[in-house]
């Protein structure tokens, strides 16, 4: 009896530890920011391969004049994102990769 009892606490702690690691939630990158915060604007052109930004910075970026705004936030210290995964969808921004680096308030 003991037995079946830790086998079904087992059984239920590992179905809530799967279920808190859900990996079909996209993992977010920022927000959308309110026209006219942004600190910088970056220009992407068609040869623009790669930008750099720091977290919690808010840029406005202009892909081939197609503008939006956007806070990075990102739940690493650093990384690296795809600009398609927060562009908004007519933006036609492939191929340009975003790096994010530590906020410079927080780690000098």
């Amino acid at each position: 009896m003991k037995f079946a009892a830790i086998l079904f606490a087992l059984s239920v702690s590992i179905s809530a530890g799967a279920a808190a690691s859900d990996n079909s939630r996209p993992i977010t990158y920022g927000h959308p920011a309110k026209e006219g915060t942004a600190s910088r604007v970056i220009k992407i052109s068609p040869n623009t391969r790669a930008i750099n930004v720091h977290d919690g910075e808010t840029v406005r970026l202009d892909v081939n004049g197609n503008v939006f705004e956007w806070t990075f936030n990102i739940p690493t210290r650093e990384g690296v994102i795809n600009l398609s995964d927060i562009a908004p969808t007519e933006t036609a921004a492939s191929g340009v990769r975003v790096y994010v680096a530590p906020n410079p308030l927080y780690f000098g």
